[in-house]
């Protein structure tokens, strides 16, 4: 069984995407990512090394191009941009792996040419981490210099807020199953 970190923010979980999760439930979600600069790569083997965070370095198979961009890093995972790489090219570079906020499973999974990207996870570890948000020009960012790791047995997206405070999760879940599907189950166990 292969475990992964994947990021939620509390506004996915706010929407009613998904409930809250909690520890040792089963639930069923794609893999959006999010890689700013991803580059040309020598062929090689699909791979993701974690760096914290929900973030990953990276060597991956580009499976599809265009928007929504599909990679293959040892999993299956999209992304609402195109790839700057070309179809069946490799790309390497750091991405940051979150729960599909909403892409996928409404519009993406209903296109012919996206693949099967829906896999069954085991929450095994929630991991809160907050940060006091700072003025960075005219926008609040997160002070990743005093990140808070803090495990936790569930999510807690309409209480876990505080203003003057980012507040994210990484669920640590292990894949139940390597078939994707293309729909995903309305009630997570």
């Amino acid at each position: 069984m292969q475990s992964w970190h994947v990021g939620v923010s509390p506004w996915i979980i706010q929407d009613g995407n998904y409930g809250d999760f909690h520890l040792g439930q089963l639930s069923d979600f794609a893999l959006e990512f999010y890689a700013p600069e991803l580059r040309a790569s020598p062929k090689g083997s699909p791979s993701a090394l974690y760096m914290g965070a929900g973030k990953y370095q990276i060597s991956a198979k580009v499976l599809k191009a265009t928007k929504p961009m599909v990679l293959d890093f040892g999993i299956k995972a999209y992304s609402d941009q195109n790839s700057p790489l070309p179809k069946t090219s490799m790309a390497e570079g750091a991405l940051y792996l979150g729960i599909d906020s909403y892409s996928y499973f409404e519009y993406h999974a209903l296109r012919p040419t996206v693949p099967s990207l829906i896999y069954r996870w085991k929450i095994e570890e929630i991991q809160k981490q907050t940060a006091p948000l700072i003025q960075r020009g005219q926008i609040l960012v997160e002070d990743e210099t005093r990140l808070v790791t803090t495990p936790v047995q569930k999510t807690d997206a309409w209480h876990d807020e505080e203003v003057g405070l980012s507040v994210h999760y990484v669920l640590v879940c292990t894949l139940q199953s390597s078939t994707a599907r293309r729909v995903r189950r309305l009630r997570n166990l």
